[in-house]
């Protein structure tokens, strides 16, 4: 198999674009867990998605609005079955809570 490297792909300009880009660049801070806390949030994704287990779930991406945390993302995945029930419910009344 023939492998392509990357000056096969990027043009003479991207290339030297991108080597200036890295030459200058810090490397980012490394992503942990949020610290417990309160955060505003906004809801930006939902979506079905199955576990490996083939646990059915509605799985809500969050991003931090405000703050120190700003930018960062988070999830929270409501599982679909008959004794997760009790739970989504519980969550779903604490949303309509602190909305109303």
């Amino acid at each position: 198999m023939n492998r392509k490297k990357l000056s096969d792909v990027l043009k003479n300009s991207d290339r030297e674009e991108l080597s200036r880009a890295w030459s200058e660049a810090t490397a980012a801070q490394e992503f942990g867990p949020l610290p417990p806390g309160e955060y505003v949030a906004h809801i930006i994704e939902g979506a079905v998605s199955t576990a490996k287990t083939g646990t059915p779930s509605y799985k809500l991406t969050f991003r931090v609005a405000e703050g120190e945390f700003a930018g960062c993302q988070f999830w929270h995945d409501i599982w679909l079955t008959p004794q997760s029930i009790p739970m989504a419910k519980r969550n779903r009344a604490d949303y309509q809570r602190m909305h109303s």
